[in-house]
């Protein structure tokens, strides 16, 4: 595949909108991102160019649609058909200089977090507009019509990243001479765009990978966010995802990449004979992949820093329950992944999710907009959260080790996913270990428990898919060569946890059955009246493991306590938000940002000093405040406002003195509270280095302010009796 990117500039602003409102101060906002960048979304961008190939295809122009873009309604990693996945790849479209303004944003959050708002950062990039209906029989505007709507400044410039091979290259050019419109209300002035296609050079980034090691038979793999990615749970369909990657999801990626027939079919077989396992890649924190909170943690209700560990329940042990809390309602520890450090502290991770708006239009497109049809709909997706880093691991024979670690080498481009040709599943995949798996150790134990960390797929005896824990135990028992009556016989408890799992068989082209299976967290402990010897360590049960079922492992159960404490986390930004210095504005982006919060400062300042100054001053003139108004905009510096006040009120006329003496000290007031605004405003927001865009002007500006906001209060005063 090669790589291009597509230009888009605004020619008029633009609102694609995510289906969401803010704050309901806004009833239309456009798509941004958790920084406050306004971005274009794949699937949007996809969707008008295929429109706009079916256009030129109604005109004659041969085109391969569904070749370029996917058959409708398949654009689905886990259902798609041969031959029915889209070969055009498109990302979001995102401004030029993201990447670095990002950057600068998370370096200086924890300083001055005001500065670095997501809201803030948008208003460089946007703005609010207003409209509304009209009575066309009565001539004004109908009640409660009045909506808001953000755009996209015009002018801007995105950029979209787009994979595909060459030879679609001319077809999509022609795509997009066709596309002129994008968002909502294009008919009505919005979202006039220029559409073109550039070529990308090649990069050459060598992929960081660990070392490979000699005869190496296990492979650490970490996998990171680039976009959102959609693993479809079998509960929700498109409403739901799943929060890991599946095994079976890195295996299709690995066999996307073998070219080679032979090479190819080496490996099925391999994968046939279980000689391939591919592990689930879970939440990683610190490099660490974290597994499923254990089902036999308990949480106390309203009690967020304890737990309980019901391993160690004292009654079960006939110890007596030393806890002063009477009624304790303990409740199992809802889904989430675990580090538990040696200290016993437990500490859990949640996996960070996000919704999406997303419609379908009619296939009548002279309706523009999605209608409440089969075919024409709005719905969400829930997908992982961009940005996370998961870690899974491939263990088998060191060939098939050795040579999927030369094809992670070569590349660390990955698509994971449901819509993986626009918008979601684009990652990062990287080796970060390799080495010759020990043997699991022995030990002849009394005191053990199996624990599931991952989905486990059983058949019972009548051949038949089923969650007993009595055929849970027989698995183990075969697995490890015991009478299965001696681990029966031990079970202490058990802590079920089930689930369903599916799946799409790319090859049949039909989707796997959906059963019941034991999730994981599941855990059966054992105390057993003589020592069972285990292999201590990871072991497969089950069907399904080189799709990364039937992961479990074996632990001792050592001493330890009923009482537990969750780990405690701290937010560093809060917390070094006054001792972590100052900002210097040296950047395009957040100079601007400040340029905008300080109008706003001097706006909110002036409010402040005009309600001070009138009960210090009494009441000013209405006619003196409008005639300053108009002085402020034939003049360039206060020095012309007080020159022209002195020309025009210099007459000896009583009233006459009295505008002038009020003018006077308007301006008195002017050049006192704008002599250090800017500093009580860099100080405030943590700033150093500010260059406010019209520095030699403030006083002006700030004067212009304050007497909008005088005579606002003269207004008030005109229909409110005097409060004294």
């Amino acid at each position: 595949m090669r790589n291009y990117r597509i230009k888009i500039e605004l020619l008029s602003d633009m609102c694609v909108s995510d289906g969401g409102i803010y704050n309901s101060a806004i009833d239309t906002d456009i798509c941004y991102d958790e920084y406050g960048f306004p971005y274009i979304p794949a699937k949007r961008l996809k969707g008008c160019l295929r429109e706009c190939a079916l256009e030129l295809k109604d005109w004659g122009m041969p085109i391969g649609v569904q070749e370029m873009f996917g058959a409708q309604g398949n654009d689905d990693s886990d259902s798609e058909k041969a031959g029915k996945a889209g070969a055009v790849h498109i990302r979001d479209a995102y401004i030029a200089d993201r990447e670095r303004f990002v950057s600068e944003i998370r370096q200086n959050q924890s300083a001055s977090p005001v500065l670095c708002h997501p809201q803030n950062i948008l208003k460089v990039f946007s703005y609010v507009r207003t409209q509304t209906s009209i009575d066309y029989e009565t001539g004004v505007a109908q009640e409660q019509s009045l909506r808001t709507m953000r755009v996209a400044n015009k002018g801007q410039v995105f950029y979209a990243a787009v994979e595909m091979d060459g030879q679609y290259e001319k077809e999509l050019k022609n795509c997009l001479a066709v596309l002129k419109h994008m968002g909502i209300a294009r008919t009505r002035g919005f979202g006039e765009i220029k559409a073109t296609l550039e070529v990308q050079a090649e990069k050459n980034n060598p992929v960081k990978c660990a070392a490979y090691q000699q005869n190496a038979d296990y492979l650490e793999y970490e996998i990171r966010l680039l976009s959102p990615v959609i693993c479809k749970s079998v509960h929700g369909q498109e409403e739901s995802s799943m929060d890991y990657i599946e095994g079976a999801k890195v295996l299709g990626h690995i066999l996307h990449r073998i070219t080679g027939a032979e090479q190819k079919e080496k490996f099925l077989t391999a994968l046939s004979d279980n000689q391939l396992i591919f592990g689930n890649a879970y939440l990683s924190h610190k490099g660490e992949r974290l597994t499923e909170v254990p089902a036999f943690l308990y949480g106390i209700k309203n009690d967020k820093v304890h737990y309980r560990n019901k391993l160690f329940d004292p009654e079960r042990n006939g110890q007596k329950d030393k806890s002063t809390e009477d009624n304790v309602q303990l409740n199992q520890i809802k889904h989430c992944y675990v580090c538990m450090p040696q200290d016993g502290r437990l500490q859990k991770y949640d996996v960070e999710m996000e919704e999406r708006y997303h419609h379908s239009r009619p296939e009548d497109k002279s309706i523009g907009r999605a209608v409440d049809s089969t075919s024409s709909k709005f719905y969400q997706i829930s997908s992982i959260k961009a940005g996370q880093t998961f870690k899974g691991f491939i263990s088998g024979e060191p060939e098939f080790i050795r040579e999927i670690y030369e094809l992670l080498k070569k590349s660390s481009q990955a698509s994971f996913g449901y819509a993986r040709t626009a918008e979601y599943g684009n990652c990062e995949i990287t080796v970060t270990k390799t080495a010759v798996q020990k043997k699991p150790e022995i030990q002849s134990v009394k005191n053990f428990y199996l624990k599931l960390n991952a989905p486990l797929i059983l058949y019972s005896e009548k051949a038949m898919y089923t969650t007993d824990a009595k055929e849970l135990v027989k698995e183990l028992s075969a697995a490890l060569w015991q009478n299965e009556n001696i681990l029966e016989n031990s079970v202490e408890s058990r802590y079920i946890k089930t689930t369903f799992v599916g799946g799409y068989n790319v090859t049949w082209g039909l989707r796997k059955p959906t059963v019941g299976a034991f999730d994981k967290g599941t855990v059966i402990q054992f105390k057993a009246e003589n020592a069972v010897d285990i292999p201590v360590g990871t072991i497969w049960l089950g069907e399904r493991n080189t799709e990364g079922y039937g992961e479990c492992e074996l632990a001792v159960c050592e001493e330890g306590a009923y009482y537990g404490e969750y780990v405690q986390e701290t937010l560093s930004a809060v917390k070094g938000q006054d001792t972590a210095g100052e900002i210097k504005i040296c950047t395009e982006l957040l100079g601007e940002v400040a340029g905008n919060l300080f109008d706003e400062y001097l706006h909110a300042y002036a409010a402040h000093k005009a309600k001070d100054h009138e009960k210090e001053y009494g009441s000013y003139s209405k006619a003196t405040v409008s005639n300053m108004q108009i002085m402020c905009s034939e003049s360039k510096s206060l020095e012309e406002v007080k020159s022209t006040c002195k020309d025009r009120y210099g007459e000896k006329s009583e009233e006459k003195k009295k505008k002038l003496e009020q003018a006077k000290k308007i301006c008195e007031a002017v050049e006192r509270d704008s002599k250090d605004i800017k500093d009580k405003f860099m100080e405030q927001y943590h700033i150093s280095d500010f260059e406010y865009k019209d520095d030699k002007n403030i006083e002006m500006i700030y004067l212009r302010q304050y007497l909008i906001q005088l005579k606002y209060r003269l207004r008030q005063k005109e229909g409110v009796p005097d409060e004294q």
